[in-house]
C-alpha cells in the first residue's frame, strides 16, 4: 500500500510539472524548413536566427539527424540518427555556435554551410535539432524538494536539391469513386507513386459537373507528402446527396505544394484528369468511366 501511495504521488507530481511545461514559453526559430538548390559541387550558407520570448535563460544543444516520412504519407515524419539514410544531406551541414546559452528576451543567428559533392542527384534532407534543457524543482507532499529534467527540442529542416538534377514526377493509378448508398459520402481515391528524385507535397481538388456544365459538388483531397519511391493515396470526399444522372468529373492535381507552400516559383507540375460517372437513385454508383 506505501508502495502504490509512491506511484502515485510520482505520477502526480509528474503530470503537474507536465501541465506547468506547457505554459513555459519555448524559443523558435525564424526558419522552420530551409530548402535550397546548389549546383553540384559548390555551398549556400545561410543563418537561422533563435529567439527566447521568456524571462530565464535557456540552455541550446545544435546536432542534426536524418528524417523521412513515415508510411502514413500524411506529413508524419520520423527521425533517425545523422547519414543513417541514403538521401541525407546531414554529412555536408556544418554548424556554429553547436553549444550556447540563451539569454532571456534575446536573439542567437546560427550560421550554416551546406557543401554539396560532385555527382550529387535529386534531393537530400536533413534536420537540425535545438535541444532546450529544461527543469523545475518542486516540494513534496513530504516535504522534500524534487527536480526533473526535461529536454525539449525543436527543428529546422533542410531540403537540398542539386540543381539542374531534379525530377519531379509521379504517376497516378486505381482510380475509384465509391459509396454505400443513400446518404454516405462520395469517395474519390487515386493512387499516386513518386517517380521523380525529389520529395513531392501533393493536393488538389474535384469538380463534378452536371450535363449543363454547371458544378454541383466541388472538394479537396488531402495532401499527401513522398519521398522518393513512396507511395500514398489521395482521397476526397463528398458527403452530400446528388441527384441521379451522368456527371463528368474534373480532378486537378498539384505536385508542388511543397515549393508553393515556401513562395518558390510557382510550385507544380499541375495535372487534369477527367471522367465520367452515372449516379442512380439513392446515391448509387451506376458506373465510372475511365480516368482520362
Amino acid at each position: 500500500m506505501r508502495h502504490f501511495k509512491k506511484i502515485i504521488l510520482f505520477l502526480s507530481f509528474f503530470l503537474s510539472f507536465a501541465n506547468s511545461c506547457l505554459a513555459i514559453s519555448l524559443p523558435f526559430m525564424d526558419k522552420p524548413k530551409v530548402r535550397v538548390s546548389i549546383v553540384p559541387g559548390k555551398q549556400n550558407s545561410g543563418e537561422i536566427t533563435l529567439e527566447n520570448p521568456s524571462d530565464e535563460e535557456r540552455h541550446i544543444q545544435l546536432y542534426l539527424e536524418d528524417w523521412h516520412y513515415v508510411p502514413s504519407q500524411d506529413g508524419t515524419k520520423e527521425f533517425l540518427p545523422a547519414a543513417s539514410l541514403n538521401n541525407s544531406a546531414s554529412p555536408w551541414i556544418s554548424f556554429s555556435p553547436a553549444d550556447f546559452i540563451l539569454r532571456p528576451h534575446s536573439r542567437q543567428r546560427i550560421s550554416y554551410t551546406i557543401r554539396m559533392p560532385e555527382g550529387s542527384l535529386g534531393g537530400y534532407y536533413a534536420a537540425l535539432f535545438f535541444e532546450i534543457a529544461l527543469s523545475k524543482l518542486e516540494e513534496t507532499a513530504e516535504g522534500t524538494a524534487a527536480g526533473i529534467g526535461l529536454n525539449v527540442r525543436i527543428a529546422t529542416l533542410f531540403y537540398v536539391e542539386a540543381e539542374g538534377t531534379i525530377k519531379r514526377t509521379g504517376v497516378l493509378d486505381n482510380f475509384k469513386v465509391e459509396n454505400a448508398g443513400k446518404d454516405a459520402p462520395l469517395s474519390i481515391k487515386l493512387d499516386f507513386a513518386n517517380t521523380g528524385n525529389v520529395d513531392i507535397t501533393a493536393g488538389g481538388t474535384f469538380n463534378l459537373m452536371d450535363r449543363q456544365g454547371m458544378v454541383v459538388a466541388r472538394g479537396e483531397f488531402d495532401k499527401i507528402y513522398t519521398f522518393p519511391n513512396d507511395k500514398a493515396q489521395l482521397t476526397g470526399i463528398w458527403k452530400e446527396n446528388l441527384a441521379p444522372g451522368k456527371y463528368d468529373l474534373v480532378i486537378t492535381l498539384d505536385f508542388g505544394l511543397a515549393l508553393a507552400e515556401l513562395k518558390i516559383g510557382k510550385g507544380g507540375p499541375v495535372v487534369t484528369k477527367e471522367a465520367q460517372i452515372e449516379i442512380g437513385t439513392g446515391g448509387r454508383i451506376l458506373s465510372v468511366g475511365e480516368l482520362k
